[in-house]
C-alpha cells in the first residue's frame, strides 16, 4: 500500500517499468486553489494538482478545506489537513484487505504530523472496532 502526501516526491515516484506511480490512478492532493488561499502558489517549486495531472493522474477534488479522500487500488491520497481522519480510516480499510491486519481486533495508529497551516504538531488516531477517535 502507498500513503502519499503533501510532499513533492508524491508527483516523481516512478514504477520499474517506467511509469510515475499515479499515472492513470484516481489521485486528490493539496490543490491549486488551496495553495493560492494560503500564498503559497508562488513560494512552491510547482502547483501540486497541476504536477500530478502532467504526470498522468485523475485527479479529484472538493472545496476548499473539505474533506476528500480517494482510493484508488492500494494508493490512498488525502486533500490537504482536514482530510487526516478519514485518511486514517482508509488505510485502516486497506490493511484489512491484507495480511497485516487479518482477524485484529484492535490497532493503533498514531503519526507526528506537522502542518504549517494549523499549527498541530500531532494527531493520533485510536481505532477498536473500526471505530475512531482522535486525540490531540
Amino acid at each position: 500500500m502507498n500513503i502519499l502526501s503533501h510532499f513533492w516526491f508524491e508527483a516523481n515516484i516512478k514504477l520499474s517499468n517506467g511509469k510515475y506511480l499515479v499515472d492513470g490512478k484516481k489521485i486528490n492532493a493539496f490543490t491549486n486553489e488551496e495553495e493560492a488561499a494560503v500564498k503559497l502558489d508562488e513560494v512552491v517549486p510547482f502547483r501540486l494538482e497541476s504536477k500530478l495531472i502532467e504526470r498522468g493522474a485523475k485527479f479529484e477534488k472538493s472545496g476548499l478545506w473539505q474533506t476528500h479522500v480517494t482510493v484508488d487500488e492500494r494508493v490512498v491520497t488525502g486533500q490537504n489537513p482536514q482530510s487526516v481522519h478519514a485518511v486514517g480510516e482508509a488505510v485502516l480499510e486497506e490493511l484489512k484487505k491484507t495480511s497485516i491486519i487479518k482477524n485484529t481486533k484492535e490497532t493503533y495508529f498514531c503519526a507526528k504530523l506537522k502542518f504549517s497551516l494549523n499549527n498541530q504538531d500531532k494527531s493520533c488516531i485510536h481505532s477498536k472496532s473500526s471505530t475512531f477517535h482522535k486525540m490531540v
